[in-house]
């Protein structure tokens, strides 16, 4: 038989032993109030789940870990989003130094104003990229404390505000655009080292949470197959039979 018939002849078997209790136990109340009645713990389940209070606290606690991961993605693709579009301006600067280093005397006012708007462009790229505040790329900021359960990892920021400083800003055919053009390729190659580095880093947060998000949900059914196995009544020891066999029956909303 199927996990999935073995899910729904489970749930067929529980919903009408809970409708015959219903109307056995006091056929004077409402299905509303029988519903909500508050059902007698026993010693075994009492103490069933104070032995699993650590377990289920702990998945608790990676819980907030698994969301606290995904804000370490979010930060880091933020800042990937960001490399990405200034590698993209250098790149597009490196195209009009290589032209300009090929014919010098070619060179028009417009092809110097796109040029200086791409540079200033960077610039506002590294002062404004930010996360609740907290500036990413201009140095404010050395890293971001990431609390992952019991430890904390660093979430390096890259201080960006220094990347054109030894790039010149072309005025007119007097400028080495060849010279430029060489300083600016080896700032690429900087930046594609970073621009990877960032994607890397917000999948590295990503696969994380996804990880401690399953250890949660394995330490949520333990906690429920420990609490049901405790149970007196024949459907739920069935349940928890069902769900012994099958893995991940219960999900970690219950």
């Amino acid at each position: 038989m199927s996990q999935s018939s073995l899910q729904m002849q489970a749930l067929a078997m529980l919903q009408q032993h809970l409708i015959s209790q219903i109307f056995e136990s006091n056929s004077s109340s409402s299905l509303v109030d029988s519903l909500l009645a508050r059902q007698q713990k026993s010693g075994r389940q009492m103490s069933a789940e104070a032995l699993t209070g650590r377990i289920r606290s702990d998945a608790g606690m990676l819980r907030q870990a698994s969301r606290n991961a995904d804000e370490g993605a979010s930060i880091a693709r933020i800042i990937n989003t960001a490399t990405s579009s200034i590698l993209t301006s250098l790149e597009k600067m490196y195209d009009l130094l290589r032209a300009a280093a090929d014919d010098p005397s070619s060179v028009t006012s417009a092809e110097i104003a796109n040029y200086n708007a791409l540079r200033a462009g960077i610039q506002s790229t590294i002062e404004g990229t930010a996360y609740n505040g907290i500036s990413l790329m201009d140095g404010t900021n050395p890293s971001i404390s990431i609390q992952m359960g019991t430890s904390a990892r660093p979430l390096i920021l890259t201080d960006f505000s220094a990347i054109l400083a030894d790039v010149p800003a072309p005025s007119g055919p007097s400028t080495s655009y060849s010279d430029a053009a060489n300083t600016l390729s080896e700032v690429i190659g900087r930046m594609k080292i970073q621009d990877r580095t960032y994607a890397a880093m917000a999948s590295s947060f990503g696969a994380e949470s996804r990880s401690i998000v399953r250890q949660s949900q394995i330490l949520d059914t333990a906690a429920m197959r420990n609490i049901l196995g405790t149970q007196t009544d024949p459907m739920l020891k069935l349940l928890y039979r069902l769900l012994s066999n099958q893995g991940n029956f219960v999900s970690s909303s219950l």
